[in-house]
């Protein structure tokens, strides 16, 4: 349903509920989240990602014309979709200079289940590290991405807009309790690996044979908790050959996922 009415006020009840949305207990009670940006939209289209809302402005119509048919088509979809003045863009937006066009997405619950390779962040708080960390798992071919509870919330969007779509591609899942998930792939036969200053030290995958394996990375101040620690049949470090004391904890799980890419895919 495309509405006629152009929203010019910020005090409107629907611009102020996209305002809370920027708040993980409003997105918690209301089970949605925002996406914003083309590229996100049309991604979000392209996987079937559930749309309930979807607000634009007419600069962005102008600029992008092919979007037009794309909302209409929408529209008669029972999504509704809003237009809204400039002004009450750029009061609901993250961006200084803004597209013109914001979701708001149903959540979906995934699963783990049919699992070779899965990723499992631990106490990751950095939205742009967890975002890329979730588009690397996509391009390495990973499964999933599991993420603790102590991990930065998933449906933020400065994590979903790092990870370039890859969101869509792959289940993203914020564990309830961790140290239980982990025990239960273990229980399926996953191998467990994680990352820790006392690992073996390798740039290559120190595994020999498996046929599932779950890597964990832990943040880059304190690593991954002693539990998850306690669970890992592999502790595996990357060497420093240079002088710096440490990598960035998402090139790390780059190198790390790439390498098990080798042996798992």
């Amino acid at each position: 349903m495309i509405e006629s009415a152009v929203i010019s006020s910020c005090d409107n009840q629907k611009i102020k509920n996209v305002r809370k949305l920027r708040k993980k207990k409003y997105r918690t009670i209301q089970n949605a989240y925002i996406i914003e940006s083309i590229k996100l939209f049309k991604e979000a289209i392209q996987w079937h990602i559930p749309i309930l809302q979807i607000y634009y402005t007419q600069l962005c119509i102008k600029r992008n014309p092919e979007l037009k048919k794309l909302l209409v088509d929408l529209g008669e979809k029972d999504i509704s979709v809003y237009e809204v003045s400039e002004k009450v863009f750029r009061n609901i937006s993250e961006f200084q200079t803004p597209e013109g066009i914001l979701c708001i997405v149903e959540k979906q619950e995934h699963l783990i289940q049919n699992i070779k390779c899965i990723l499992i962040l631990d106490d990751i708080q950095d939205p742009g590290n967890t975002g890329t960390m979730i588009r690397t798992a996509d391009a390495a071919g990973f499964n999933a991405v599991l993420c603790s509870e102590h991990t930065i919330d998933i449906y933020d969007s400065k994590v979903i807009r790092s990870t370039m779509g890859s969101f869509f591609h792959i289940p993203v899942i914020q564990s309830k309790d961790i140290l239980s998930d982990i025990k239960r792939l273990k229980n399926d036969n996953v191998l467990i690996c994680g990352t820790a200053l006392e690992g073996k030290e390798s740039y290559h995958c120190p595994i020999s044979s498996a046929d599932k394996i779950a890597l964990i990375l832990g943040s880059e101040s304190h690593g991954m908790s002693q539990s998850l620690k306690t669970q890992c049949d592999v502790l595996w470090r990357l060497p420093i050959f240079g002088k710096a004391e440490s990598l960035n904890v998402s090139v790390a799980a780059g190198i790390c996922m790439y390498n098990i890419s080798e042996y798992f895919l």
